[in-house]
């Protein structure tokens, strides 16, 4: 019983004791990747096309299936099903061989990765789970919306589709991790906002364009929310992951796609992304900046355009009544 004399009185609810004394003797998070993915969670895995999202989720899996680390976080070895809802089996084959699939699994990995291709292939992962309690992993989220005629906005039927996943894992050991796409802004998950309500953790994959390093950022509510960077490469037709020490990441940072130093306002700001995007238009308008950084508001807007013109990034000509912005180089 308690120590809080309070739980012990007649007065508090006896499911409040009871809860209390639950939670005094809940087993440790189980984790399937140290600190990324728990055991018996249901995930969202987002990020823009072409990000490398298949790639990341694909490397987990056989990470998981052999008991490998996955960008340097331990994995405890369980086995994997792939649920494959757009790709076609011959890339995904592709994908496989670049990964090394096969040279990477030894004849006891053998029945530790299963393939699925299909909707009708997320109803055989789901039956699969509840026997072999491993990791189901569904590729995109807008077939599952897609199939059930379902709107993604719509916050009841995004918690339908989710309720079922997540009650699932967390009867079991079993884990779900979906891919799923950005919004166009490329600011936040594409969907209703109950989506983030009803998952149990989201990973961030970001790939600014001209930038050679990825960003993963996540959230859990089952742990400690966490980052990092990452380099992902081809080596002689293979790809490879690479995490980024602090300095690595530095040097990058310091280093645009144009080379340009950027040294003078901090990474991630959005001055960054600001110049880019100008350097990748050839010229915008405000009204074409206020549109692409849809959120961020006027003055922060203002704010990035003070730092590029101050630091000569950027200059500006006028056409009519309409300033334009264009790269300085």
């Amino acid at each position: 019983m308690s120590d809080f004399p309070f739980l012990q009185s007649e007065k508090c609810n006896p499911y409040a004791r009871t809860l209390w004394d639950e939670a005094m003797l809940a087993k440790p998070i189980e984790w399937l990747v140290n600190d990324l993915i728990a055991s018996g969670s249901f995930n969202l895995f987002c990020g823009d096309p072409k990000s490398g999202k298949t790639f990341f989720l694909m490397e987990m899996g056989l990470c998981v299936a052999t008991g490998q680390s996955y960008l340097n976080m331990p994995s405890q070895r369980r086995p994997v099903y792939y649920c494959f809802l757009e790709d076609a089996p011959q890339v995904i084959r592709n994908r496989a061989k670049a990964l090394g699939g096969l040279t990477r699994m030894s004849p006891n990995d053998k029945y530790m990765f299963y393939t699925d291709y299909g909707i009708e292939s997320v109803k055989r992962g789901l039956d699969w789970l509840k026997e072999e309690q491993g990791l189901l992993i569904i590729d995109p989220l807008a077939e599952l919306f897609a199939e059930k005629g379902f709107d993604e906005n719509k916050a009841p039927e995004v918690l339908k589709i989710f309720k079922e996943y997540r009650d699932l894992c967390h009867s079991i050991q079993g884990s779900i991790v979906i891919a799923h796409h950005y919004n166009k802004g490329g600011e936040r998950m594409r969907g209703s906002t109950a989506m983030e309500g009803g998952i149990d953790g989201w990973v961030n994959v970001k790939k600014q364009k001209g930038e050679k390093k990825v960003h993963l950022d996540w959230t859990m509510r089952m742990g400690e929310s966490s980052d990092l960077y990452c380099r992902r490469y081809f080596d002689q037709g293979q790809v490879k992951f690479e995490v980024l020490k602090d300095e690595e990441i530095k040097e990058e940072t310091n280093s645009n796609s144009n080379g340009h130093s950027t040294e003078g306002y901090e990474e991630g700001h959005l001055a960054n992304r600001v110049e880019k995007f100008i350097v990748e238009e050839r010229q915008v308008s405000k009204r074409d900046l206020t549109r692409k950084f849809n959120g961020q508001g006027k003055n922060k807007i203002d704010e990035a355009l003070e730092i590029l013109l101050s630091k000569g990034r950027v200059t500006f000509f006028q056409k009519g009544k309409t300033i334009y912005y264009a790269s300085a180089k």
